[in-house]
């Protein structure tokens, strides 16, 4: 019976603490913008929040000639892996793009995207280049490894 406890308790104590890699090896990062798990680290601390994104609309604003023209996007956060934005909030998002505004209106719809910013509002956030990346699954698996 005594033995049976014992399996028992460490069952339930390898339940509790769970299976986390500890992977930390360059390979993981050789296609992300990061050398390795530090360099992650210290080129995101200036970032509050770090999530995963569904855009589900996304449109452009014309400003006219010689000016950047605004691409906003609305988006689902389906994943967070720093900072205190939850799966299923809403997120308002544009950027400044260096073209002339195009007329595709949801052309990005169901498009997942990774996102950076300091901010948790339901306004609209202003990114800067590098605030935003399509998604891959291999930063999502080097970001995995950063914020376990």
């Amino acid at each position: 019976m005594h033995k049976f406890c014992v399996i028992i308790f460490v069952g339930l104590l390898a339940a509790s603490v769970g299976c986390r890699s500890t992977d930390t090896d360059p390979k993981a990062f050789q296609t992300t913008p990061w050398e390795d798990a530090k360099d992650a680290h210290v080129k995101l601390d200036c970032f509050k929040h770090v999530f995963a994104a569904c855009i589900y609309e996304d449109y452009w604003e014309d400003l006219g000639p010689h000016r950047l023209a605004p691409h906003h996007y609305k988006a689902t956060v389906i994943r967070s892996f720093k900072g205190d934005w939850h799966v299923g909030e809403h997120v308002s998002f544009f950027q400044g793009i260096d073209m002339p505004a195009l007329h595709k209106t949801n052309a990005c719809a169901g498009n997942l995207v990774f996102v950076s910013i300091s901010e948790h509002t339901t306004a609209d956030i202003g990114l800067d280049t590098g605030d935003y990346a399509g998604y891959d699954p291999e930063v999502e698996r080097a970001l995995e490894l950063v914020y376990p």
